[in-house]
């Protein structure tokens, strides 16, 4: 006995026929999806609700215009991944020098520019007095830094690094800090501050920042800068943008997944109600005339009243129902024509038979008294004109 093996088709050649069998304009919807969702990438870079709409629109634009394929909505996901991540590297690696330029050219009407010495590794500006709308009347000057950890179109932080000292300009001390500093009242009336301990390793870049700041802890006044030290735009600019692409790809593949996971869902109970003859087969179940939704028994449709025709294998005939010996369409009891070809039906005189027992009996066949001659209806128990017993 020869054993017969049924060759499997490969998950590739199943990904070729999928793609095989899109058309143009479902190839076009898949291009415009890709186009968009970068474009929105770059415009979105640090913004969590837009690496969600990116998602939708990556997902969503296929699915509209009928790509239901897994394994090509995969690929499309694949697709974002790898056009996005050099895409977004070249794009966001000017950042850093834009960010430093910008910074450099800030004005202030209490702060000063900030000063760095990689030799020293001090950290000098200048502050103005400053009066505070509040009933205390203090404030403070604090110095902050930490390292640039990406860029996108903004430079993101490493706040783990952050750095921090404080200055008390009623007294001219500062609490503990990994920093050092002093705070000089000069005779021009401003305060020179100096920071020590700051270190910017090489290669890396810091943004260094100083403030006012009053008793709630709010930011009243603020001085920017960013310090580059040999720091690699390309590498800080390529993981922002594989941050920026990995979370719109996780927003992506988790709407795939789900929507694969219902959609299976959702196949499996239709296969069982099918199974149970409470819905037709697909291709089956919607009406030829208005697309409404038909369910097996219904001989004409909810919302226009064409007839629905389906192959002989598939109708549930129903008890208060007979076939059309003209064209074979299933017919409710009472219609008086065909709903399919409109040939009329000769309705039958229907006679009523009471019996001994007082129950009632319809008969629409008669036979003839074999006595009398006269016609009865075929169920009578005995003839009504002579009293003969017919069984």
């Amino acid at each position: 006995m020869t054993e017969v093996t049924k060759a499997k088709s490969s998950p590739v050649r199943g990904l070729v026929d999928d793609f095989k069998a899109l058309s143009a304009k479902q190839w076009a919807g898949i291009v415009l999806a890709l186009v968009v969702s970068l474009v929105l990438e770059i415009y979105f870079s640090t913004s969590c609700f837009g690496f969600f709409i990116v998602a939708v629109l990556l997902y969503m634009i296929p699915h509209l215009l009928g790509v239901s394929s897994v394994k090509v909505k995969t690929v499309i996901g694949v697709v974002f991944i790898v056009l996005a991540l050099p895409i977004l590297t070249v794009m966001f690696s000017g950042t850093l020098a834009a960010a430093q330029e910008n910074l450099e050219g800030q004005e202030n009407d209490y702060i000063s520019s900030i000063s760095y010495d990689d030799g020293t590794g001090e950290v000098t500006f200048t502050v103005a007095e400053y009066v505070p709308d509040n009933e205390t009347g203090e404030w403070e000057i604090v110095f902050q830094c930490y390292s640039v950890q990406s860029l996108t179109v903004a430079v993101n932080g490493d706040r783990s690094t952050l750095q921090e000292i404080r200055f008390d300009p009623a007294d001219l001390t500062h609490g503990e800090s990994t920093l050092g500093g002093t705070v000089v009242k000069g005779e021009d009336g401003l305060y020179h501050v100096t920071v020590t301990g700051v270190d910017v390793p090489e290669g890396s870049a810091y943004v260094m920042g100083a403030f006012i700041v009053i008793p709630t802890n709010n930011a009243v006044e603020h001085m920017n800068a960013l310090v580059d030290n040999g720091a690699s735009a390309t590498s800080l600019a390529l993981t922002g943008a594989g941050y920026t692409v990995a979370y719109a790809a996780v927003i992506f593949f988790l709407i795939l997944i789900f929507s694969a996971l219902m959609r299976r869902s959702a196949e499996k109970t239709r296969a069982k109600m099918e199974a149970e003859g409470r819905l037709y087969p697909q291709g089956y179940g919607r009406c030829k005339q208005c697309g409404a939704m038909v369910l097996p028994g219904e001989v004409n449709c909810r919302k226009c009243g064409a007839y629905i025709d389906v192959p002989e294998e598939m109708r549930v005939q129903k008890k208060d129902s007979f076939t059309c010996s003209e064209c074979g369409a299933e017919v409710p009891a009472d219609a008086k024509v065909c709903p399919k070809c409109g040939a009329a039906f000769d309705e039958e005189d229907e006679n009523v038979v009471v019996h001994a027992d007082g129950t009632e009996d319809v008969s629409s066949e008669s036979v003839t008294c074999p006595e009398c001659g006269n016609i009865v209806p075929a169920n009578a128990d005995w003839c009504p004109r002579c009293g003969k017993m017919l069984k």
